[in-house]
């Protein structure tokens, strides 16, 4: 009986932990998914979601801002021109 109670919760657990885990990689990737549309239709001056972080978001966030800064820079120049 304990066994089946061990092994209950031991189930409950893992299935808690994967919930969380594949929480805590979805929601920051459809956050920064949805900033990253921004600058491509135009708007330079959206926060991207996921900077400051030290993960892999974080470095596709840093990569997705220097696109953005250098997106806003070459639009502004072709302004000028």
């Amino acid at each position: 009986m304990i066994a089946l109670i061990l092994g209950a919760l031991s189930l409950l657990l893992g299935f808690l932990l994967a919930v969380f885990t594949s929480r805590s990689i979805s929601s920051p990737i459809r956050n920064l998914t949805a900033s990253m549309l921004e600058p491509a239709e135009g708007n330079f001056d959206v926060v991207l979601q996921g900077l400051g972080r030290k993960d892999e978001i974080g470095e596709i966030a840093n990569a997705v801002e220097r696109f953005k800064v250098r997106s806003a820079e070459k639009a502004e120049a072709e302004t000028r021109s």
